[in-house]
């Protein structure tokens, strides 16, 4: 049975399992077109609940089969922006450079300072960071220490834990996923410099991170989705984009109908409720 074959049958074997109230709910968390119209022949019903994300990647073979250069293929305003700060951080700071962690030890001694600098980040928002809870450190500490530290093994998984540095002084530290030459961007930890605005260390950072996959032949460095608004940083370092899809199947019993009307009133109430966001019924 082919992969794809095998893929329809567990879709339909998890409809099921929801139609027959156990679970009472099944979540599908960033699938791609494919998946999602697989289970538009499944599903029984017209509607599907959820939200469709941009999912901005850059095409790392079709950089390389160009034989130009990486920012050559971003927009000029874009460009111009990595350009000009890359030149003042140089002009204040040093030269710039790339560092990979190399063994499990520096990598959890750098995800350490990245989760700080990240929790300090979103602490002056208001709001709690990614790695805010125990569990999900505790997670990534595992596989971190499970995974391919800085290599590329095609059946293994790998993590590139980069430090982007101008001089002496640290403006970015990157989270990245590597399989099967796909690098998938987690999650960073940036310096800024309010005093100003030209820097911008998350810009110069993936920048060079993407040249670097260039060079170590991988396919693609994929900026992720998850937002049901496009995301304007990773639009713009991009090459291509795909859509990603959130979609929630509810058992037909009236609890997860008086659950699913709450939600959408809540939606409404927070304004999320129209547009793009529900795209998923509609998927470009």
């Amino acid at each position: 049975m082919s992969v794809e074959a095998v893929r329809s049958v567990v879709l339909a074997d998890l409809v099921s399992l929801v139609l027959a109230g156990a679970p009472d709910e099944l979540d599908l968390a960033g699938v791609r077109t494919a998946t999602l119209e697989r289970l538009r022949g499944h599903w029984p019903t017209h509607t599907l609940q959820g939200f469709a994300s941009e999912a901005p990647f850059v095409d790392l073979e079709a950089i390389r089969d160009s034989g130009s250069d990486y920012l050559s293929h971003l927009s000029s305003n874009t460009r111009g922006q990595i350009r000009r700060s890359h030149r003042l951080y140089e002009e204040r700071l040093g030269p710039a450079r790339l560092s990979v962690a190399r063994d499990d030890s520096e990598a959890q001694e750098w995800f350490s300072e990245l989760v700080e600098i990240h929790a300090r980040r979103w602490a002056r928002e208001g709001v709690s960071g990614a790695f805010s809870r125990s569990t999900t450190l505790a997670f990534h500490r595992d596989l971190i220490r499970e995974a391919q530290v800085g290599g590329r093994c095609r059946d293994r998984l790998g993590v590139d834990l980069l430090r982007v540095e101008f001089g002496d002084t640290t403006v970015g530290l990157l989270y990245n996923l590597v399989h099967q030459g796909c690098v998938h961007f987690y999650q960073s930890a940036l310096v800024y410099h309010n005093d100003d605005p030209r820097l911008k260390p998350g810009l110069v950072s993936h920048a060079l991170a993407v040249e670097r996959s260039v060079e170590l032949g991988d396919r693609e460095y994929d900026y992720l989705g998850g937002s049901p608004e496009p995301v304007r940083y990773k639009r713009s370092l991009s090459t291509d984009v795909r859509h990603l899809y959130w979609v929630q199947l509810a058992a037909p019993k009236l609890k997860m109908r008086l659950i699913g009307g709450a939600r959408a009133l809540r939606r409404r109430i927070l304004g999320i409720d129209s547009g793009e966001n529900l795209a998923v019924l509609h998927p470009s």
